[in-house]
């Protein structure tokens, strides 16, 4: 997983996740080892942007999880 070809929509994706973390929806970040230590069984899901009117939404693609 990396980055998308559209370095604005991988900027918006990037300051929607951080004002998530703000908010207290992410506790912290944490690396593979760590969550695997915490969560034995767990699949990373991509991340992507959705606009939706006047609106830009982080969505999780947990269709491969």
């Amino acid at each position: 997983m990396g980055a998308s070809s559209d370095p604005p929509t991988d900027q918006a994706l990037y300051d929607l996740t951080l004002e998530e973390l703000w908010v207290g929806w992410f506790v912290r970040p944490v690396d593979r080892d760590m969550l695997s230590l915490e969560l034995p069984s767990w699949v990373p899901s991509r991340r992507f942007v959705v606009v939706q009117g006047s609106k830009t939404r982080a969505v999780g693609d947990l269709s491969a999880s």
